[in-house]
Protein backbone atom coordinates (compact mmCIF):
# COMPACT_ATOMS: atom_id res chain seq x y z
CA UNK A 1 0.00 0.00 0.00
CA UNK A 2 3.04 2.06 1.00
CA UNK A 3 4.31 1.69 -2.49
CA UNK A 4 1.19 2.62 -3.88
CA UNK A 5 0.75 5.70 -2.10
CA UNK A 6 4.17 6.95 -3.24
CA UNK A 7 3.60 6.22 -6.69
CA UNK A 8 0.64 8.64 -6.61
CA UNK A 9 2.54 10.98 -4.31
CA UNK A 10 5.07 11.41 -7.34
CA UNK A 11 2.78 11.48 -10.31
CA UNK A 12 1.14 14.59 -8.29
CA UNK A 13 4.53 16.15 -7.80
CA UNK A 14 5.95 15.91 -11.20
CA UNK A 15 2.24 17.64 -12.09
CA UNK A 16 3.12 20.13 -9.95
CA UNK A 17 6.51 20.97 -11.31
CA UNK A 18 5.05 20.83 -14.78
CA UNK A 19 2.52 23.67 -13.81
CA UNK A 20 4.79 25.65 -11.51
CA UNK A 21 7.57 25.82 -13.97
CA UNK A 22 4.92 27.24 -16.96
CA UNK A 23 3.75 30.25 -14.14
CA UNK A 24 7.34 31.74 -12.56
CA UNK A 25 7.17 35.08 -13.15
CA UNK A 26 10.04 36.38 -11.26
CA UNK A 27 10.11 39.87 -9.90
CA UNK A 28 14.18 39.97 -9.28
CA UNK A 29 14.76 38.43 -12.81
CA UNK A 30 12.53 41.50 -14.00
CA UNK A 31 14.55 44.10 -11.96
CA UNK A 32 17.97 42.55 -11.87
CA UNK A 33 19.09 44.64 -14.30
CA UNK A 34 18.83 48.04 -13.08
CA UNK A 35 18.49 50.20 -9.91
CA UNK A 36 16.23 53.12 -10.17
CA UNK A 37 17.53 55.83 -8.31
CA UNK A 38 16.60 60.05 -7.07
CA UNK A 39 19.13 62.83 -8.14
CA UNK A 40 19.54 64.64 -4.17
CA UNK A 41 21.11 67.95 -4.55
CA UNK A 42 19.68 70.91 -3.08
CA UNK A 43 16.83 72.34 -4.45
CA UNK A 44 18.80 75.48 -6.79
CA UNK A 45 21.76 72.80 -7.71
CA UNK A 46 21.91 70.38 -10.50
CA UNK A 47 24.05 67.58 -11.11
CA UNK A 48 26.52 67.02 -13.82
CA UNK A 49 26.40 64.12 -15.70
CA UNK A 50 29.71 63.69 -17.46
CA UNK A 51 31.02 61.11 -20.48
CA UNK A 52 33.08 58.89 -18.13
CA UNK A 53 33.57 58.25 -14.13
CA UNK A 54 35.51 61.41 -13.15
CA UNK A 55 35.22 65.04 -13.00
CA UNK A 56 38.22 65.28 -15.98
CA UNK A 57 35.38 64.00 -17.98
CA UNK A 58 33.11 66.83 -19.90
CA UNK A 59 29.71 67.47 -19.10
CA UNK A 60 27.09 65.51 -21.14
CA UNK A 61 23.72 66.92 -19.61
CA UNK A 62 22.97 68.63 -15.89
CA UNK A 63 19.71 67.05 -13.93
CA UNK A 64 17.35 68.32 -11.34
CA UNK A 65 16.64 67.68 -7.91
CA UNK A 66 14.57 64.30 -7.73
CA UNK A 67 14.88 63.57 -10.70
CA UNK A 68 14.50 59.65 -11.26
CA UNK A 69 17.26 57.79 -13.46
CA UNK A 70 18.29 54.31 -13.77
CA UNK A 71 21.64 53.55 -12.56
CA UNK A 72 23.31 50.29 -14.66
CA UNK A 73 26.81 50.74 -13.13
CA UNK A 74 29.36 51.75 -10.40
CA UNK A 75 33.07 52.32 -10.27
CA UNK A 76 35.23 54.00 -8.12
CA UNK A 77 32.35 56.18 -6.09
CA UNK A 78 30.96 56.96 -9.65
CA UNK A 79 27.26 55.48 -10.84
CA UNK A 80 26.47 55.10 -14.64
CA UNK A 81 23.16 56.34 -15.26
CA UNK A 82 20.73 56.53 -17.92
CA UNK A 83 18.46 59.19 -18.29
CA UNK A 84 15.44 60.05 -21.43
CA UNK A 85 17.80 57.90 -23.52
CA UNK A 86 20.85 59.72 -22.72
CA UNK A 87 23.74 57.53 -20.70
CA UNK A 88 26.59 59.13 -18.85
CA UNK A 89 28.48 59.25 -14.77
CA UNK A 90 27.15 60.92 -11.81
CA UNK A 91 28.95 60.74 -8.40
CA UNK A 92 27.25 57.88 -6.41
CA UNK A 93 26.76 60.68 -2.96
CA UNK A 94 24.49 62.88 -5.06
CA UNK A 95 22.22 59.34 -5.85
CA UNK A 96 19.51 58.14 -3.20
CA UNK A 97 17.67 54.49 -4.37
CA UNK A 98 14.23 54.79 -5.05
CA UNK A 99 11.85 51.86 -3.97
CA UNK A 100 9.62 51.00 -7.11
CA UNK A 101 6.40 49.24 -6.09
CA UNK A 102 5.49 46.02 -8.25
CA UNK A 103 2.21 46.05 -9.96
CA UNK A 104 -0.48 44.93 -7.81
CA UNK A 105 -1.99 42.85 -10.68
CA UNK A 106 1.10 42.06 -13.29
CA UNK A 107 -0.70 40.09 -15.46
CA UNK A 108 -3.76 42.75 -15.96
CA UNK A 109 -2.97 42.93 -19.68
CA UNK A 110 -2.34 39.33 -20.57
CA UNK A 111 -5.19 36.50 -21.86
CA UNK A 112 -4.68 32.81 -20.99
CA UNK A 113 -7.03 29.84 -22.36
CA UNK A 114 -6.78 26.75 -19.73
CA UNK A 115 -7.18 23.77 -21.16
CA UNK A 116 -8.20 19.98 -18.57
CA UNK A 117 -7.57 17.62 -20.65
CA UNK A 118 -9.62 14.84 -21.18
CA UNK A 119 -13.06 15.06 -19.43
CA UNK A 120 -16.89 13.53 -19.85
CA UNK A 121 -17.13 10.10 -21.15
CA UNK A 122 -12.76 10.18 -22.34
CA UNK A 123 -11.04 9.61 -18.51
CA UNK A 124 -7.39 9.51 -20.16
CA UNK A 125 -5.65 7.44 -17.56
CA UNK A 126 -7.05 5.21 -14.66
CA UNK A 127 -4.96 4.57 -11.61
CA UNK A 128 -6.24 3.53 -8.12
CA UNK A 129 -9.31 4.44 -9.05
CA UNK A 130 -8.14 7.97 -9.94
CA UNK A 131 -9.01 9.30 -13.05
CA UNK A 132 -6.59 11.48 -14.91
CA UNK A 133 -9.58 14.06 -15.92
CA UNK A 134 -10.57 15.06 -12.72
CA UNK A 135 -6.90 15.73 -11.78
CA UNK A 136 -6.37 17.73 -14.86
CA UNK A 137 -9.73 19.99 -14.09
CA UNK A 138 -8.48 20.38 -10.71
CA UNK A 139 -5.36 21.58 -11.26
CA UNK A 140 -6.96 23.84 -14.15
CA UNK A 141 -9.16 25.28 -11.58
CA UNK A 142 -6.43 26.22 -8.82
CA UNK A 143 -4.09 27.70 -12.01
CA UNK A 144 -6.95 29.75 -13.12
CA UNK A 145 -7.52 31.18 -9.74
CA UNK A 146 -3.78 32.11 -8.92
CA UNK A 147 -3.55 33.58 -13.05
CA UNK A 148 -7.25 35.61 -12.05
CA UNK A 149 -5.42 36.54 -8.74
CA UNK A 150 -2.36 38.47 -10.48
CA UNK A 151 -5.02 40.17 -12.88
CA UNK A 152 -4.95 37.70 -15.77
CA UNK A 153 -7.95 36.67 -18.29
CA UNK A 154 -8.11 33.13 -18.16
CA UNK A 155 -10.64 31.26 -20.34
CA UNK A 156 -11.31 27.56 -19.74
CA UNK A 157 -11.86 25.49 -22.24
CA UNK A 158 -14.25 23.36 -19.63
CA UNK A 159 -15.04 23.68 -15.66
CA UNK A 160 -16.85 20.34 -15.49
CA UNK A 161 -16.73 16.77 -15.94
CA UNK A 162 -18.12 17.58 -20.11
CA UNK A 163 -15.70 16.81 -23.23
CA UNK A 164 -15.10 19.49 -25.27
CA UNK A 165 -13.94 18.00 -29.15
CA UNK A 166 -10.54 19.06 -29.79
CA UNK A 167 -12.00 21.23 -32.72
CA UNK A 168 -14.20 22.99 -30.38
CA UNK A 169 -10.89 24.05 -28.23
CA UNK A 170 -8.56 24.91 -30.85
CA UNK A 171 -12.08 27.13 -31.70
CA UNK A 172 -12.51 28.51 -28.35
CA UNK A 173 -8.67 29.19 -28.28
CA UNK A 174 -8.79 31.41 -31.68
CA UNK A 175 -11.46 33.71 -30.15
CA UNK A 176 -9.13 35.23 -27.71
CA UNK A 177 -6.19 37.80 -28.40
CA UNK A 178 -3.51 34.77 -26.54
CA UNK A 179 -0.46 35.50 -24.95
CA UNK A 180 -0.17 31.70 -23.85
CA UNK A 181 -2.21 28.33 -24.09
CA UNK A 182 -1.81 25.65 -21.06
CA UNK A 183 -3.02 22.20 -21.65
CA UNK A 184 -3.13 20.37 -18.88
CA UNK A 185 -2.45 16.08 -18.80
CA UNK A 186 -1.11 14.09 -15.98
CA UNK A 187 2.02 12.39 -15.77
CA UNK A 188 2.51 8.94 -15.27
CA UNK A 189 5.70 7.43 -13.13
CA UNK A 190 7.39 4.17 -12.41
CA UNK A 191 9.03 3.60 -9.71
CA UNK A 192 12.16 1.41 -9.35
CA UNK A 193 14.27 0.35 -6.28
CA UNK A 194 16.95 2.66 -6.78
CA UNK A 195 15.63 5.50 -9.12
CA UNK A 196 12.46 7.30 -10.20
CA UNK A 197 11.85 7.46 -13.84
CA UNK A 198 8.85 9.28 -15.88
CA UNK A 199 7.94 7.89 -18.83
Amino acid sequence: MKIKSLKWIVSILAFVLVCASALTFSKDQASAASVYMKVVVNSNDTLNVRSGAGVKYKVVTKLKRNTVVTRTKTSNGWSKITYNKKTGWVNTKYLKKVVVKAAAKPLANFTFVVDAGHGGSDRGAFYYNVKEKDVNLKAAKELQKQLVAKGATVVMTRTKDVFPSLEARVKKSKKQNLMLILAFTTTQVKLATKQIKVI
